[in-house]
């Protein structure tokens, strides 16, 4: 049991390290504000990965707070995606 939670642990460590590479280096492509990635498994709704970075002065930092309001878009894009798994 202790072998398979870290053998999950490193996996989930690993996807959230690479997914933060990946938002970093489009933040920087595109001169971004902000940017955020959540990846989800739509038929648990288990949160796999979650990052938050913001552009600022000194270099691609980890956001303290959420700097965009979610829009109405994110809202039924997450409520499409949960009734089409059912």
């Amino acid at each position: 049991m202790l072998n398979r939670l870290i053998h999950i642990y490193k996996a989930k460590s690993t996807l959230q390290n690479h997914v933060s590479s990946i938002l970093k280096e489009n933040i920087k492509k595109i001169d971004a504000i902000n940017g955020q990635i959540i990846i989800m498994d739509c038929k648990s709704g288990e949160i796999k990965a979650m990052v938050n970075l913001m552009n600022t002065k000194s270099g691609i930092k980890p956001a303290i707070r959420q700097l965009s309001e979610p829009t109405a878009f994110n809202a039924y894009s997450f409520i499409i995606s949960s009734i089409g798994t059912r």
